[in-house]
């Protein structure tokens, strides 16, 4: 249970300690992104920080909905804080607070979550991709269930490579 998993590790608001509980499970990971569909901000969401979770999977991998200049925002800098969008990177966890996640962009039929490894996507243009030692792990947050709600294909990996989802589970409202 989770109760019993941070009884073990100390609270996950310690990133160390979550880490801890995610090596133990065999994911040995660098950064952590957290998601959180309510609560998240894809402005101010920080990496390593269960405090500053992303609203939006895309601004994590760089499918933003916001274009400067023509190309998304993630190929830019904030240019207020000078922040730069992240990009996942090999050895990256992406950690998905409990809830109902759909696909809320205007006449989208596909959950955003199956762009992980359309090599086609705007993710820079490559298939998301871990290595054999440094897979990228895409799960539920311990002890909660995130329900990706999809139509037509709900969670799809297309050209990814060395990439673990965990603990999601799928739906869809339409014949599938």
């Amino acid at each position: 249970t989770p109760q019993s998993a941070e009884n073990k590790y100390g609270s996950f608001t310690n990133i160390q300690n979550l880490k801890s509980f995610l090596s133990a499970r065999g994911y040995t990971v660098n950064q952590i992104f957290f998601v959180d569909q309510v609560n998240g901000n894809d402005l101010t969401g920080r990496p390593d920080d269960i405090t500053k979770p992303y609203q939006t999977w895309r601004e994590i991998i760089c499918e933003s909905t916001f274009l400067v200049n023509g190309q998304p925002w993630c190929a830019k800098s904030d240019p207020t804080t000078g922040r730069k969008i992240l990009e996942i990177q090999p050895g990256d966890a992406v950690l998905f607070r409990g809830g109902l996640y759909t696909d809320t962009r205007p006449g989208s039929s596909q959950f955003n979550f199956t762009i992980i490894g359309t090599s086609g996507s705007p993710n820079n243009g490559r298939p998301l991709e871990g290595t054999a030692t440094n897979p990228i792990v895409v799960m539920s947050f311990p002890g909660e269930n995130a329900v990706m709600n999809d139509d037509y294909s709900g969670i799809g990996l297309g050209d990814a490579q060395n990439v673990i989802v965990d603990g999601f589970v799928s739906t869809c409202d339409a014949p599938c």
